[in-house]
């Protein structure tokens, strides 16, 4: 089978890729070919758009040259990995035998100018004359849509119909009478053992406390961390970002592409996140880590979902006592495998 993905897998965004790549691989397991959809009026996505160079130059001033030549590093190699991704235009969409929308939050117009921008593509009316379904779609904070019409006119195209959370569920069934599953994350459809292959030895010998976070520590918890691993002899990585609240010589801010991100996450001694993938890394890597609330809801439903709500911290907690308390990953392993198994069984019935 010819299968088309419409989600976002050319961003410079660690989640972004691995849900599309993990989403792929389970496909071309079974045999059938994949491509991405370029959104339409963007066909050729250039690697320096503006807001790559405005952060170019933001590296630039903050960080010194190194700084900034890590983040070109980082363009480079985000652009190197995306080759992997087959492309194909809207119109030529006819001659597949299948569209699949998903996963991410590809459905939320509220807050997110890109998808609402391009709500005709994300959400499938593009597409003409294919069958559609879609794979773990998120409305992500969204609480409703006003136009009631267009969702159950667009909704009702589709001809099997996945969500991957509590909030996308509820918005989707109010206006379908299809049915509708909820799945896991493309990135939890494998276990640790088949990322782990695909590691390319960046990274050896050190041991160390990985920040993977959008928001920053506060000073207190920062001077902390920096203590402990003083202590226990660790270095302190940050992907994403230079912690604001951290003096600049107790980090080290890394290259940040996606094998990179695998391996930073099969290494660490400990793992402390704030984002939606970050978590799940942390917990299919069975790292001791803490998530961050800072109100996320889809964060905190993943996380709670799997069993692990006692790892969730209020942004300004001194957590780290819950960080060095050791996760008893076993204990809930049944939940991940459940939701897996499930996933796997509609996403088979979508190819039947």
């Amino acid at each position: 089978m010819n299968i088309g993905i419409a989600t976002v897998f050319n961003s410079m965004n660690d989640g972004s890729f691995w849900q599309s790549m993990m989403l792929k691989r389970e496909l071309e397991k079974r045999g059938h070919s994949v491509v991405f959809f370029r959104v339409p009026d963007n066909p050729e996505r250039p690697i320096l758009t503006k807001t790559i160079i405005g952060r170019i130059i933001k590296y630039l001033i903050r960080d010194g040259i190194l700084g900034c030549y890590k983040y070109i590093l980082s363009i480079k190699e985000f652009a190197e990995d995306q080759k992997q991704f087959n492309e194909i235009k809207v119109e030529d969409a006819g001659k597949l035998d299948l569209v699949i929308l998903g996963s991410d939050m590809i459905w939320c117009r509220e807050g997110k100018p890109y998808f609402d921008k391009y709500h005709d593509f994300f959400w499938g009316e593009v597409f003409h004359d294919v069958p559609i379904v879609t794979y773990a779609g998120s409305c992500g904070s969204m609480h409703d849509y006003a136009d009631k019409e267009w969702i159950k006119k667009t909704v009702g195209r589709w001809n099997k119909i996945s969500v991957r959370d509590n909030n996308t569920y509820r918005i989707i069934k109010e206006n379908t009478e299809n049915d509708v599953s909820i799945v896991c994350d493309p990135t939890m459809l494998v276990t640790a053992d088949e990322y782990k292959p695909l590691m390319k030895g960046y990274i050896n010998g050190e041991r160390y406390i990985l920040l993977y976070m959008f928001s920053n520590l506060t000073a207190e918890q920062g001077k902390q961390i920096i203590g402990f691993a003083k202590e226990k002899n660790l270095k302190i990585i940050s992907l994403i970002r230079r912690q604001r609240n951290m003096p600049r010589n107790s980090t080290y801010v890394a290259v940040n592409s996606p094998y990179r991100l695998i391996e930073y996450y099969a290494k660490a001694e400990y793992v402390i996140t704030d984002t939606f993938h970050g978590s799940i890394f942390a917990i299919l890597f069975n790292k001791n880590f803490v998530t961050i609330n800072h109100e996320k809801t889809q964060v905190n439903e993943v996380v709670t979902s799997l069993g692990y709500a006692d790892r969730i911290v209020d942004k300004t907690d001194l957590f780290l006592s819950k960080l060095v308390e050791s996760v008893d990953f076993s204990n809930n392993q049944n939940k991940l495998d459940s939701l897996r198994l499930k996933s796997i069984e509609y996403l088979e019935k979508c190819l039947e």
